[in-house]
């Protein structure tokens, strides 16, 4: 049965999830916008060239996706260890930080996206695996990436999953107890 977006409400990810300090980092996104180009160009490579030509490559007259990209290109080189890290621990949180920072935007201008709802769960799910895999392998780093993102160590648990959780434990109890119905 296909749920409509008003039935899936209850199972976006809860606003407490996510601090208030999102503010902070969107106004230091536009500065990084304002200050910066597309396509690698760096402002001393357009010092010479035509306002107009500026205007064409800054980051203000770019699309979402190319913001995006822009935003991962520059997570990676901040949390990379080596000059083609790209699969760390840390890299892989931010580069999904980000993505989960996009499709916030993304689902508060279009609520009824489901699709966007559900990928945005999924993301924060394998987010916090991630940070639980790097608070246990490199506490220094994961101290370090939840700070400069802002990410609460201990996200508030969203009361489907629960429910569902105890669901399976009463289930699993009931099988390994011999409770269980024989058909």
């Amino acid at each position: 049965m296909k749920k409509s977006g008003r039935d899936f409400q209850g199972n976006r990810p809860q606003a407490e999830y996510f601090r208030k300090d999102l503010k902070k980092i969107e106004k230091r996104d536009q500065l990084l916008i304002k200050n910066n180009y597309k396509s690698g160009f760096t402002a001393e490579e357009l010092q010479n060239s035509n306002e107009m030509v500026k205007k064409v490559f800054t980051l203000e007259n770019s699309t979402p996706s190319e913001i995006l990209q822009f935003k991962i290109k520059r997570a990676v080189q901040q949390f990379q260890r080596a000059p083609n890290d790209t699969a760390s621990s840390a890299v892989q949180i931010a580069v999904m930080t980000e993505k989960i920072y996009h499709l916030i935007g993304h689902c508060e201008e279009y609520r009824k996206d489901v699709k966007a709802a559900r990928s945005l769960n999924q993301l924060l799910d394998d987010r916090r695996k991630k940070l639980n895999y790097l608070r246990h392998s490199d506490y220094h780093m994961y101290r370090y990436v939840i700070g400069e993102y802002n990410i609460p160590e201990n996200p508030p648990i969203n009361h489907h999953y629960k429910q569902n959780y105890r669901l399976y434990r009463n289930k699993t109890a009931n099988i390994c107890s011999g409770k269980a119905r024989r058909r």
